[in-house]
């Protein structure tokens, strides 16, 4: 097989699956899976991804789309009789149009590429994430990842015009569309943006780019409790909802992780819980700062400053929980109006179950309602993994409850198939069932993530 490929394409173009060279292929980012597959076969184009694709079709070859392999739930793990297709080598930044605010790239871009091609053309792409100097926008589609941005951005699926994609019969279907209003029945691309590689492979995309800011105003706040950061994201998201670009809500669990493993630029008080805020300001005037002393409690400290480095505060935390040892991960989301009575709850049932064993690590994207409800122990002896079915399924029923959900930005993977099935309503589940029967009927791409077929 291995010899097919390389004749389809070229020798440097395969891995063996068993080289030292396939291993940045095969771990999962988190350590949680490690993939065993039979090769790594790395297309220069959307021509050749047909031909691998095509020949994996006619031979009932399983594939499994990857990008950057920065991806948490397992969607990117393969098995011995495998192969892993990478985008990696498609990496072409085709287009950029300034005038229509739009840019054509390939799949393997990787996402900090594009937001320095767009920014030396003086326009902006705001998806951002932690991952970003490594993540390629093949991967945040087929995930439709979210970041920082999403409050006034959207996910990645709001900022996509086109797609290209190679369907699991090899065949290509291509429309990298420009434009922002075509009504001509249903959209297609939505298929597969956040389909997670089940149903074809993404070669190129068409994305939007904003005007670039004059520049970007940075809040930092610390609190008292909880529910004083939804009374903080009320006012100011009804004053600025235009220029609020993200408001981000970390625990002092979460501040003591970075503190830890990093020495940071700013100082402020202990709290028990801090707000995090991007202003992207397009106009020279602006109260903003006086808006934030007049709405701000005497009990509470605030910075603010055009240093984005005080967002390392809020991007550290999730390498640094990695570094402080074991952890359990949970991405949830929930309306905005219920997330603090989640927390509440959840804090409660976990310290009620297991008292003084848990350190919860929260933080994460407030003001779209994303949380990352992420668990450490406080001795670092202690078996937490023992703990991790009976600690997710409180999170997880608390979550549900409250009419949120149970997998927010990360997709469902392997990690999240079981709730998947057990809380998506069984109409929904069996159109995405017919959906990926219809496309890829002999079940090629990325079996077993999402859903099974058979």
């Amino acid at each position: 097989m291995i010899e097919k490929f390389k004749e389809l394409l070229s020798s440097n173009q395969v891995i063996s699956g068993s080289s030292v060279e396939a291993q940045p292929f095969l771990v999962e980012k988190r350590g949680n899976f490690k993939s065993a597959c039979s090769c790594i076969v790395l297309p220069k184009n959307t021509s050749e991804v047909s031909k691998v694709v095509s020949f994996c079709h006619q031979n009932n070859i399983s594939i499994v789309p990857q990008a950057g392999n920065t991806g948490l739930v397992g969607g990117g793990v393969a098995n011995d009789k495998q192969i892993i297709l990478s985008a990696k080598l498609m990496n072409s930044i085709i287009e950029v149009d300034t005038e229509n605010f739009s840019i054509t790239v390939e799949s393997g871009s990787i996402l900090k590429d594009i937001q320095n091609i767009v920014s030396k053309h003086n326009r902006y792409f705001p998806l951002s994430l932690p991952s970003e100097n490594t993540c390629c926008i093949g991967g945040n589609l087929a995930t439709n990842a979210g970041g920082i941005s999403v409050l006034k951005y959207g996910n990645t699926r709001d900022l996509t015009l086109g797609l290209e994609v190679v369907l699991p019969d090899g065949s290509i279907y291509s429309d990298l569309n420009k434009l922002r209003k075509r009504n001509i029945g249903s959209d297609l691309k939505h298929l597969f943006i956040g389909s997670e590689g089940t149903l074809g492979f993404i070669t190129k995309a068409c994305l939007k780019i904003f005007p670039k800011p004059k520049k970007i105003l940075n809040v930092l706040i610390t609190l008292n409790d909880i529910d004083e950061a939804e009374e903080y994201f009320q006012k100011i998201y009804n004053e600025y909802s235009s220029s609020l670009s993200s408001f981000e809500l970390f625990n002092h669990n979460a501040l003591s992780v970075v503190k830890k493993h990093h020495d940071l630029k700013f100082s402020f008080k202990n709290s028990s819980w801090y707000i995090i805020m991007a202003f992207d300001i397009l106009e020279e005037n602006h109260n903003i700062t006086e808006f934030i002393a007049k709405i701000n409690k005497p009990h509470n400290e605030y910075i603010i400053t055009e240093d984005k480095s005080i967002w390392d505060y809020r991007y550290l935390i999730p390498t640094s929980q990695t570094s402080f040892g074991q952890s359990l991960k949970h991405d949830v989301a929930t309306p905005l109006s219920k997330m603090a009575s989640f927390i509440k709850k959840s804090l409660n049932d976990l310290e009620s179950k297991y008292p003084k064993l848990l350190m919860p690590v929260i933080f994460g994207h407030m003001g779209d309602g994303n949380l990352h409800f992420n668990i450490s122990p406080q001795d670092s002896a202690y078996n937490l993994m023992a703990l991790k079915p009976e600690i997710k399924a409180i999170i997880v029923e608390n979550v549900m409850a409250m009419d949120g959900s149970f997998s927010s930005e990360h997709g469902v993977g392997l990690v999240h198939k079981e709730e998947f099935k057990k809380f998506y309503f069984k109409n929904q589940y069996n159109n995405l069932r017919l959906i990926k029967q219809t496309l890829d009927s002999k079940n090629i791409f990325n079996p077993h993530k999402i859903l099974d077929i058979n």
